[in-house]
């Protein structure tokens, strides 16, 4: 079993404190369900344990609070061990470890009194770094008491000048006499034991997070730290300072050709507020906007307030990419070594490493870096030193050879395009550049800050000839070269765990690209797993639990103890009605494979059948397809047959948009509608709709999904993907690569069901629309809690009578 190893300064391994027990009160904001209560409890039991803990709870259980109560009174409780731990060393600092008596002599040859004594001189050298310590952290916890003493103050202060007469001479400061109670910052003890909550990936469940953070009744003793953005009026004052500069050449010249000027710095890093505002945002949970509106008020950085409050913070909410990606998580200062990590929404997070890791560069940026990179070493070229030349010209080959590995070259095919897949080592023979060292490139590349260097270049030259720069990268803020720097460090992966797939477009370069695959996500959570005192891993639907901890784990980390943990729903069995509908109205099998839902017999029967279902079901439906392509394809097909026109008889019709900006209209309007009588919601299984959308009550009576949402198998990534599992060592006859596959479908289908049912007083219906739901192999993946009363009917009007009798009931 793998235990957390003792925060540095802390007892000896002899001198563990005492386990903790698991507590019965976790200060739940309202009397927890029982598998709610459950779920803390196993949570408290394996972050105590350490090892990898992965936790299954269905969507609309309260999943979130109960991690963040769970983890929140261990961390107190394990606080509260340490101090006591400390005071029992205090008081007999002359104790002894629990070792064998010593004999005369050791097995070193030493006198026992010269052993006996050296572990002595250890001992009570932890004990002196432990107390140390301790009174940081108490220094730490004194400051921030004074100072939300001082605040609280204020806005007393506050509230009495506006109803105060209002004169000039009686405004009152709100941020006055803050300052000076701030003091210089502890040391960082990257060794504490802290909290770190790693969330989700979409941007709105890190503020939902936040809020039931603040409903904790333990919200007023947690320090609440948010690194999700980074203050982009950074990169436009550098820009405004670039151009204001007398010498066009300062920023561009190579690094040890520039004269040693002192930099005039950013004056909102230089605000004197910048002292106290790291503190003042640790007073209270606040969200990415409270921090911001509270930095913009004193004209200071959010972004490096909040790197400065990450060290004393006990919670820590990011979004997935800064913790899984190293090196954004180095650059934000986060540290993992004895830190609890939870990341919750895990279902997808192998594939979520797998995309943070995996690198596209398109021929057009390929193009621009090489482009400038030429125009730069030609102009500075006499300026530069022999050895930053030498990499120079190597990364002028390397972007010439893999520029023309993505350029088509001219012929009878050249209307066509043409891909190829190959492992990292095949693509670097191909292109003639296996004799460069990446390793040394991306060194070159970080030290030197070329990629800084060029944009510069590039920024000038564009501002001569009246064109604007960043068209490559689609950022102005972005060199070309540096998009190919990510692709250095990814080809810098082992040979097995990645491939290259290089796509030559005949529209053009922009459409041609290099893009690295990651197939093994396991090496970048293998740091995670080894650092952190115990990795807690939440979602809906985590199984197959054994695919999953494969998966995740490499040869370095298969010792790992693994706790698993799940439960069934808060709502009752008779307040969900699941149904199969196996059948079309001719007696045919509803199967719909690629090839059957393309025929227009199979898309009439669809639409009949919703049309039937919309006639039955109260306020709102929610209709999931499996791609936008095929529900374009269906509602054209529906509006020439006048199906649209007879389903809008009894429901009106709004579909999902393409574009983000759009969701919140479309879902308003939705919500309207179903106050006045009901409404339909088209929706895309893996969409913006599918994932972070509450569909609860009347939002969302009925869920019916259309067919099953198989990716597509011709995609050359997803069968490189299926390969690739097929050659890790398998236990027994599984198909490991055909079980992703099937897995992929099955977890897109349970997140889009789970919308639905979100508290233990909601109701709802699930129709599924093809035969396959019905047997044993994918309904022993689906949802355990709907599983007890799924009903399989072969025909519409069995279907039809089953919705009434459940909506009568109740309505009841």
């Amino acid at each position: 079993m793998a235990t957390a190893p003792a925060p540095a300064g802390g007892p000896s391994p002899n001198e563990q404190p005492k386990p903790l027990a698991t507590p019965v009160d976790f200060a739940f904001p309202f009397e927890p369900y029982s598998i709610q209560r459950d779920f803390m409890h196993r949570l408290y039991e394996t972050i105590e344990q350490g090892g990898l803990g992965i936790f299954e709870s269905p969507t609309g259980t309260g999943k979130s609070l109960s991690l963040l109560c769970g983890a929140l009174r261990w961390l107190r409780d394990h606080e509260q061990r340490m101090h006591d731990h400390l005071q029992e060393q205090l008081q007999s600092p002359d104790r002894r470890p629990d070792t064998a008596k010593a004999g005369p002599s050791t097995n070193s040859g030493q006198p026992s009194w010269i052993t006996t004594q050296a572990q002595k001189s250890r001992r009570l050298e932890a004990l002196q770094d432990e107390i140390e310590r301790q009174e940081r952290l108490q220094t730490k916890q004194s400051r921030l008491e004074r100072l939300r003493a001082k605040s609280a103050q204020q806005r007393l202060e506050r509230s009495a000048s506006r109803e105060a007469p209002h004169t000039s001479s009686g405004r009152i400061d709100p941020l006055a006499g803050l300052d000076h109670l701030s003091k210089p910052a502890l040391p960082v003890e990257v060794d504490e034991c802290w909290l770190g909550d790693y969330e989700s990936e979409d941007e709105g469940f890190d503020s939902q997070t936040q809020d039931e953070h603040s409903d904790n009744a333990e919200a007023h003793a947690t320090k609440l730290g948010d690194l999700s953005r980074i203050n982009e009026k950074c990169m436009d004052m550098q820009k405004d300072q670039r151009e204001a500069r007398q010498d066009p050449d300062a920023d561009e010249a190579p690094m040890d050709k520039r004269a040693k000027a002192p930099a005039p710095g950013c004056p909102m890093l230089a605000a004197p507020s910048m002292k106290s505002l790291p503190d003042r945002a640790l007073l209270q949970p606040l969200d990415v906007e409270e921090l911001a509106a509270m930095a913009s008020r004193e004209k200071a950085c959010a972004y490096y307030a909040a790197r400065k409050a990450v060290a004393p913070a006990e919670l820590v909410v990011v979004p997935y990419n800064m913790l899984l990606h190293k090196s954004t998580r180095l650059a934000s200062g986060l540290q993992l070594t004895n830190n609890v990590v939870i990341i919750d929404e895990a279902h997808n997070l192998m594939d979520t490493i797998a995309n943070i890791h995996s690198v596209t560069v398109t021929g057009d940026i390929l193009l621009g870096a090489h482009r400038d990179l030429l125009e730069y070493c030609q102009r500075y070229k006499a300026r530069l030193k022999a050895k930053n030349l030498m990499y120079v010209k190597q990364l002028l080959f390397t972007l010439k050879r893999w520029l023309m590995a993505v350029k088509k070259a001219d012929g009878l095919e050249s209307q066509t395009d043409s891909e190829r897949l190959q492992p990292v080592n095949e693509f670097l023979f191909a292109t003639e550049t296996d004799h460069v060292n990446l390793f040394k490139l991306l060194t070159f590349c970080e030290r030197s800050e070329i990629s800084r260097k060029l944009l510069g270049f590039a920024e000038r030259r564009a501002r001569q000839a009246g064109q604007v720069c960043g068209s490559e990268t689609g950022s102005k803020h972005l060199s070309p070269l540096r998009v190919v720097e990510t692709l250095f460090q990814a080809l810098s992966n082992s040979n097995r765990d990645g491939r290259v797939l290089v796509k030559q477009a005949h529209s053009g370069l922009k459409q041609s690209f290099i893009r690295f695959l990651l197939l093994n996500p396991a090496v970048y959570f293998e740091e995670i797993l080894q650092s952190a005192r115990a990795v807690i891993v939440a979602g809906g639907t985590m199984s197959p639990v054994t695919d999953f901890v494969e998966q995740l784990t490499t040869q370095a980390t298969k010792s790992v103890a693994v706790h698993h943990f799940a439960c069934g729903h808060v709502v009752p069995s008779s307040h969900l009605c699941p149904i199969v509908l196996t059948q079309t109205s001719n007696r045919q099998p509803l199967r719909l494979t690629f090839s059957t839902r393309q025929s227009e017999a199979m898309m009439r029967e669809l639409g009949e059948s919703l049309i039937r279902v919309a006639a039955t079901v109260p306020a709102g439906l929610v209709v999931f397809f499996p791609s936008y392509e095929y529900e374009q394809k269906l509602v054209e097909f529906w509006t020439r047959q006048g199906v649209l026109r007879k389903f809008e008889r009894h429901k009106p019709i709004f579909r999902e948009p393409r574009a983000g900006k759009d969701v919140d209209v479309v879902l308003q309007q939705y919500a309207t509608a179903i106050q006045k009588g009901g409404a339909a919601l088209f929706s895309v299984v893996g969409g913006k709709l599918s994932e972070g959308i509450n569909f609860k009550d009347d939002l969302g009576r009925c869920v019916v999904m259309v067919g099953m949402p198989y990716p597509n198998l011709h995609s050359k990534e997803l069968q490189e993907k299926m390969a690739f599992l097929r050659s890790q060592p398998a236990s027994g006859s599984v198909d490991k690569g055909q079980e992703y596959y099937e897995n992929l479908c099955l977890k897109a289908v349970n997140q889009s069901i789970g919308r639905a049912i979100r508290h233990r007083g909601d109701f709802a219906a699930v129709i599924m629309l093809d035969e396959r739901y019905a047997t044993p192999r994918v309904r022993n993946k689906l949802p355990g809690w709907m599983m007890s009363n799924l009903k399989v009917t072969p025909t519409v009007a069995q279907l039809e009578d089953h919705l009434k009798e459940f909506f009568i009931r109740m309505q009841e």
